[in-house]
């Protein structure tokens, strides 16, 4: 048990680190929004220096209220981390999205994997699907992918 923990505090503490080479090498995107679905309050912050200068984003802990906030904030990128592996709430995600815009790149972060769940993912027509641990090098140029600025990265 406690080697799990000293993992997540390396993998947490990794994270932290690579948050000052993206301030310095990232580039402004112009309709940028990213709608951010992290139920972990630390990976929400990270996720909020990591991006805060290139993208505007609205970061929720889960989809509870996301209707109002996707009327209202119309985001050109889903970004959602299923650490629940709970693949209903991802698919009512995307059907929420898809009656707003079905265009709009769905990319998932999952803690644990099945295959499974990596099928029901697939079908829905997800953009791009990471296992965690991931590189946030690799994350950031999916965003980029996603917004159109590179070519869509390939799974391996």
């Amino acid at each position: 048990m406690k080697l799990k923990h000293v993992t997540y505090v390396h993998d947490k503490l990794a994270l932290f680190l690579h948050i000052i080479s993206f301030k310095l090498n990232k580039k402004q995107i112009v309709n940028n929004g990213i709608l951010i679905i992290e139920p972990d309050p630390f990976d929400r912050d990270v996720f909020s220096k990591i991006f805060a200068d290139s993208y505007e984003m609205k970061i929720m802990a889960d989809s509870r209220g996301i209707e109002d906030i996707y009327r209202d904030f119309r985001p050109q990128v889903v970004l959602i981390d299923m650490r629940r592996t709970d693949i209903n709430e991802l698919r009512d995600v995307i059907t929420l999205k898809n009656s707003y815009d079905e265009k709009v790149p769905v990319i998932v972060i999952v803690t644990d994997t099945t295959p499974d769940i990596e099928i029901s993912v697939r079908q829905l027509g997800i953009f791009y699907y990471m296992v965690k641990p991931y590189d946030l090098r690799k994350l950031s140029d999916v965003l980029q992918g996603a917004f159109g600025i590179k070519k869509p990265l390939s799974d391996k």
